[in-house]
């Protein structure tokens, strides 16, 4: 006679195989595919497969890059600069950023924040920040496009490291246009920031990470340092997932 945990246990694998089978008849309908390549994806994998991950120009990963020096010179004293990928006018990044921002496809940021994590950790072990957040939308922006693409990026960074990520810390307040292709000056020359930090004495000495997705001019990420400086003893890093290569050399 069969014994009552041996009736469990056949009872749990016979569950257990039925949904394997359900999952992979759902998977026929509904298939994951690749945002990059569109091949099938494994059950591992998410937004994009291990091949394209591997297949993206990394930056040398930096405490302090040489090229976010450059780019911040005399206008931002961030305490790190992070970077992780180089983009090209065409390319694996730039359509990886695409699929992420205008084709409703958030699951690939997570991927990249997973994979950029995983590098991060490998070089330097854990970061030490307080608290972490991302370059907010206009709620405008935001309802439009359905979420925040940096969010995407950072909330499995976020929750590997259980480092909390604040997303009312920092807002925006008014709806410009697209600022893409305006230059540092045309960007800032209304004179108002757009940004506003909400309970600044909340975050007072605080090691804060700005985190965005691709700094070209930095003129918004100037902006939000800005905002962020009126914190009293502040420390302040940036990240950015990708910056433009185009015709400049980019370590």
């Amino acid at each position: 006679m069969m014994l009552a945990g041996e009736l469990g246990s056949l009872k749990f694998w016979d569950m257990q195989k039925m949904s394997q089978y359900l999952l992979a008849l759902f998977r026929l309908f509904y298939p994951r595919n690749c945002a990059q390549c569109g091949w099938d994806l494994y059950q591992h994998e998410d937004g994009l497969c291990m091949r394209c991950l591997h297949a993206l120009p990394h930056s040398v990963a930096m405490l302090n890059h040489p090229q976010m020096r450059k780019v911040f010179f005399g206008r931002c004293s961030w305490e790190e600069q992070w970077i992780f990928l180089k983009m090209e006018k065409s390319g694996p990044v730039r359509d990886a950023l695409h699929s992420l921002k205008y084709r409703h496809c958030p699951h690939v940021g997570s991927a990249l924040g997973k994979w950029w994590a995983l590098k991060i950790e490998q070089q330097y072990g854990r970061p030490n920040w307080d608290v972490m957040i991302t370059v907010p939308l206009t709620n405008e922006k935001k309802r439009k496009r359905g979420y925040n693409q940096c969010d995407c990026i950072a909330e499995p960074m976020s929750e590997r490291w259980n480092i909390p990520l604040e997303k009312e810390l920092l807002i925006k307040r008014k709806g410009n246009k697209s600022q893409t292709l305006k230059s540092r000056i045309m960007r800032n020359s209304s004179g108002e920031n757009p940004f506003e930090v909400l309970d600044p004495q909340r975050w007072e000495g605080k090691h804060i990470l700005l985190l965005d997705d691709v700094v070209t001019t930095g003129a918004t990420l100037e902006q939000c340092y800005q905002a962020l400086s009126q914190i009293r003893n502040v420390r302040l890093s940036m990240a950015a997932l990708a910056i433009p290569v185009h015709n400049r050399l980019v370590i």
